[in-house]
């Protein structure tokens, strides 16, 4: 078959086909509160990750750079016995 012979269907109307079918949409809906609660699941994890970038991208802002550590006098070093 060369690609000219095909007829390219769009989704929409092949949706709306299959909804004439009752075991189609039982199984459409039954899909339904799954679907429901694996995209609370994204929401959730999209969530968190938007939280822990907010928190790196302050802690990179409101870092210091270390200083280095004053050298002890000989005098500040207490001897321990």
């Amino acid at each position: 078959m060369s690609d000219k012979a095909r007829k390219i269907i769009p989704s929409s109307v092949l949706f709306a086909e299959w909804r004439k079918d009752p075991e189609y949409v039982r199984a459409y809906e039954a899909l339904e509160e799954e679907y429901a609660e694996e995209r609370r699941r994204i929401a959730a994890r999209k969530a968190r990750a938007v939280a822990r970038l907010k928190r790196m991208k302050m802690a990179k802002q409101t870092a210091k750079p270390a200083t280095p550590a004053k050298p002890r006098q000989p005098s500040e070093v207490v001897a321990s016995k």
